[in-house]
């Protein structure tokens, strides 16, 4: 079974921090200051989330059919995952035929579409 690396203290809730790196095979330590990378303090939601997303190739219809959730909230939990991350988030150009699909299912309008070609 594996360990899960806790994320706030038991007592006060708040972020912990690494204090000590061990090597198991000589025994030497280091203590300091080592932050956690965000990737490991995300919560298992979000870490589903991710993984999902990873495994259906960033595809956002595969991901809403995987998780049963609609394509809106598939983007705003990108959206949310993206700011966790502290990653900028960028408009990604979107090929015509993808952007129809959007628009046959009703995600995207035509207004959208519109800016869309007008940036690339």
């Amino acid at each position: 079974m594996e360990n899960k690396l806790p994320r706030k203290c038991p007592v006060c809730n708040e972020p912990l921090i690494i204090s000590e790196l061990s090597c198991p095979n000589c025994e030497v330590k280091i203590q300091g200051r080592f932050d956690i990378p965000n990737l490991l303090i995300l919560s298992d939601e979000r870490m589903k989330f991710l993984k999902v997303f990873l495994s259906s190739r960033g595809n956002i219809k595969e991901l809403g059919k995987r998780l049963n959730i609609s394509y809106p909230t598939v983007k705003s939990r990108l959206e949310s995952l993206i700011s966790e991350l502290g990653l900028e988030a960028t408009p990604l150009k979107k090929d015509l035929d993808e952007m129809l699909d959007d628009l046959e299912e009703g995600n995207i309008s035509v207004d959208e579409i519109i800016k869309n070609l007008q940036r690339s």
